[in-house]
C-alpha cells in the first residue's frame, strides 16, 4: 500500500505542475472557452433566473476556469430534485427542443467546421420520441430526472439536460427546453477476440440521425502468431433500433461469423421506463464454437440455441417514492451439439434445460448528477435508492427437476465523503428433499470519493470489491480470475487451469483529471493497486494471494464518441501461481461503473 500511495503522490505532483503550466497559457484558456462556447451562451441567456442559474452553474462546471463556485459544485453529487421540485404541479405550456452540432457553429477552425459538415445532427423527431412528458401535462420532478438520464444513456449526445422556465404569459404554467449537444458518432474499433483472431469494425451510434446503432465488421485471423499471416475469416453485423416508433421497444439484430465461432441474435425488448410501467423481452440466440474445458484441458465444439421470453409490471405506491413490481420469465436452453461428457453431476453448463422464474420486489431509484467520475466534465447520472427482490422458480433439466430460490439487496447512497454502492445476492437450486445444489453467494461494494481540487485539475479515488463463493457445486464448475475482466486484477493473466470455488477481488485506483485538452481531447492520469484471492476452500491464505501495481493514462473525447483509450504499465508484486504479467497494455477503459437499480428480468445467480 505504501508503494501505491507513493506512486499516487508522485503522479499528483507531476500532473499538478504540468497542469499549472498549461493552464497559465492564454492560448489554452482561449481553446477551453471556445470549445464550451455553446454552454457559455446558454448560461448568459438564462442568468436572469435564479433557479435556472443554479442548474446551469451546476451542469457547466468547467465554465468558471478559476471560480470557487465551480470547484464547490464539482466536489459533490447534485440531487436535481431540488431544481425540478420548484416547478412541480405546474402545467407544461410548450416543449421546445434545441439540439446543437458537435462543435459550436460560430467556430471558424478547420477541424470543427469539417466535423460539423460531415455530421448528421439528431433529428428533432427522434428526441421528442424519447420524451416522457408533453405539453398540457403537469411537471413531475421524478419524470424529469428519469428523462434526463434516458437521453444521456442513448449514447448519441455529448450532453443532454432539461431546463424549466416560467411561462411569460401565464404564471401557473411553464415552458420546458430540452437541450442536447450531439457528438460525432462514427468510429472504428479493433477488438481482440482470441489469441488468433481480431475484429475490425466500423460503427455509427446515431445512424442517419435516427438514434439507431449500426456496426459492420470483419473478423481477421492470424494463422501463426510467430509468423503473422492475417486473412479475413468472417464478418459481423449489429443493428440496434432504439425506441421503435416512440414505443420504447428496442430491436436488436446481430450476426457474428468466424472460422471457429458463429452467432445469431434477434431481440425485441422494452424495459421499465416510467414509474408505473410494463416491461417485455423476447430473444432468440443461436451460437456455435469451441469452448475450453478446465477438467480435461480440451476444447470441444458446442452448439446451443436459447429462447428467452419475459414480462413484468411496475406500480408506483401512493407515497410516490417507492415502486412494487412483478416479473415472470421462461428461459429455454437447448444443447444441439457437444463433444464432451455430461451426467447428472458433471458439466451442468452443457445440459439442455428449461427454467421458469418469477420475481417480486420493491425499489426506489433516482439519480445524482456529477462530473469527472467516469468522463470529463459532462453530466453523469449516478443512481441512488435501493432494490429488494425475491425470485422463485423451477428448472426442468436433462436429468431431474429442481426448484430455485434467490434473494437480492442492491442499494446506492451519497455519503459526506463520496458515493457508496452495495449489493448482496444469494441463490440456490433445491432438490425434492430440499437439499441445496449449485448455491451461489455474491457480495459487491463500489465506492468513490468526492472530487477535490489538485493544482488546476481534480482528483478522485475509487475502491471496488467483489466476493463470490459457490457451494454444493458440480464437477466442471469453478470460479476464475480472467484477464481483461472488470472483476479481475489488472495486468494479471492467469491460465484457465487456475480456478477455485471462492474469489475475492479488490481494485483500488486514484485518478487525476488533468485540465489540459485540445478540441475536447482530455487526459486523466491514474495509478492502481489490485488484490485478489482464489481458493478451493472458503477461507483465504497467503498461498493464493495476488497483487498487481501500475499506472496509466486515459485519453477521452466526449464530443467525438472517442471511447476512453488507456495506456497502462504494471507489475505483479505477489504472484504465487507464476502467471504471465501483461506489463504493458493498450485498450479500452476498464473501470467498474455502478449499474441501474431498475429491475430487470429474473435470473439465476451466475457463478462465473
Amino acid at each position: 500500500m505504501k508503494r501505491f500511495f507513493g506512486i499516487m503522490l508522485c503522479l499528483g505532483a507531476v500532473t499538478a505542475i504540468y497542469g499549472q503550466t498549461a493552464s497559465d497559457s492564454a492560448s489554452l484558456r482561449e481553446r477551453f472557452i471556445r470549445s464550451n462556447e455553446f454552454f457559455d451562451g446558454l448560461q448568459e441567456r438564462l442568468r436572469k433566473s435564479k433557479l435556472t442559474d443554479f442548474i446551469i452553474n451546476s451542469i457547466v462546471i468547467n465554465n468558471d476556469w478559476k471560480g470557487e463556485n465551480a470547484r464547490r459544485v464539482a466536489k459533490q453529487l447534485t440531487d436535481e430534485t431540488l431544481y425540478f421540485s420548484e416547478f412541480e404541479g405546474k402545467e407544461i405550456a410548450t416543449v421546445n427542443v434545441l439540439t446543437k452540432n458537435v462543435y459550436n457553429d460560430t467556430l471558424h477552425s478547420f477541424f470543427p467546421r469539417m466535423v460539423n459538415a460531415m455530421h448528421i445532427t439528431t433529428r428533432e423527431k427522434t428526441i421528442r420520441q424519447n420524451l416522457l412528458f408533453k405539453a398540457g401535462e403537469m411537471v413531475d420532478a421524478a419524470t424529469m430526472i428519469r428523462n434526463e438520464e434516458l437521453l444521456r444513456r442513448l449514447g448519441s449526445f455529448a450532453d443532454a439536460y432539461i431546463i424549466v422556465a416560467p411561462n411569460p404569459n401565464d404564471s401557473s404554467a411553464v415552458d420546458v427546453f430540452v437541450h442536447t449537444r450531439d457528438r460525432w458518432n462514427i468510429n472504428f474499433e479493433l477488438e481482440k477476440k482470441s489469441d488468433e483472431e481480431f475484429n475490425l469494425s466500423l460503427y455509427d451510434r446515431n445512424f442517419l440521425g435516427e438514434g439507431h446503432y449500426l456496426s459492420i465488421g470483419s473478423n481477421i485471423r492470424i494463422e501463426n502468431p510467430e509468423k503473422p499471416n492475417p486473412h479475413t475469416s468472417g464478418f459481423s453485423v449489429d443493428y440496434n433500433v432504439q425506441n421503435m416508433g416512440g414505443s420504447f421497444f428496442n430491436g436488436d439484430f446481430q450476426i457474428d461469423r468466424s472460422y471457429n465461432h458463429n452467432m445469431y441474435l434477434l431481440q425485441a425488448k422494452k424495459p421499465f421506463i416510467k414509474s408505473s410501467d410494463y416491461a417485455v423481452n423476447t430473444m432468440y440466440r443461436r451460437n456455435e464454437g469451441f469452448e475450453h474445458q478446465v477438467l480435461t484441458d480440451t476444447s470441444y465444439k458446442v452448439k446451443r440455441q436459447i429462447w428467452d421470453v419475459s414480462a413484468g409490471l411496475s406500480q408506483q405506491l401512493p407515497a410516490r417514492k417507492n415502486n412494487i413490481y412483478l416479473m415472470a420469465r421462461v428461459l429455454a436452453t437447448q444443447i444441439l451439439d457437444y463433444g464432451g461428457a455430461v451426467s447428472e453431476m458433471l458439466n451442468p453448463y452443457y445440459q439442455s434445460r428449461i427454467v421458469a422464474l418469477a420475481s417480486a420486489g420493491i425499489y426506489r431509484e433516482s439519480f445524482y448528477r456529477g462530473s469527472h467520475i467516469y468522463s470529463f466534465g459532462v453530466s453523469e447520472d449516478i443512481p441512488h435508492g435501493y432494490r429488494f427482490e425475491i425470485t422463485a422458480g423451477r428448472s426442468w433439466d436433462r436429468y431431474r427437476k429442481r426448484d430455485y430460490f434467490a434473494a437480492e439487496w442492491n442499494g446506492g447512497l451519497r455519503l459526506k465523503i463520496g458515493y457508496l454502492r452495495q449489493s448482496v445476492v444469494y441463490g440456490s437450486y433445491f432438490l425434492n428433499d430440499f437439499e441445496p445444489q449449485q448455491s451461489t453467494l455474491a457480495v459487491k461494494t463500489g465506492f468513490f470519493t468526492n472530487l477535490f481540487p489538485l493544482g488546476k485539475g481534480y482528483m478522485r479515488y475509487f475502491i471496488n470489491t467483489n466476493y463470490s463463493a459457490g457451494f454444493n457445486r458440480m464437477e466442471g464448475e469453478r470460479e476464475r480470475i480472467t484477464f481483461r475482466d472488470l472483476n479481475s486484477l489488472r495486468i494479471l493473466n492467469l491460465p484457465l487451469q487456475y480456478n477455485g470455488l471462492s474469489r475475492l477481488i479488490c481494485r483500488t485506483e486514484g485518478v487525476y483529471f488533468s485540465p489540459f485538452y485540445f478540441y475536447n481531447f482530455r487526459l486523466a492520469f491514474y495509478g492502481f493497486c489490485d488484490f485478489g484471492w482464489l481458493n478451493d476452500r472458503y477461507h483465504f491464505s497467503t498461498d493464493n494471494f495476488h497483487t498487481t501495481l501500475g499506472m496509466g493514462i486515459r485519453i477521452s473525447n466526449d464530443r467525438l464518441i472517442f471511447r476512453s483509450v488507456q495506456f497502462q504499465i504494471g507489475y505483479i508484486v505477489v504472484n504465487p501461481s507464476h502467471s504471465v504479467s501483461q506489463w504493458f497494455d493498450v485498450g479500452k477503459d476498464q473501470r467498474i461503473r455502478p449499474g441501474r437499480l431498475l429491475p430487470d428480468e429474473p435470473n439465476v445467480v451466475s457463478f462465473w
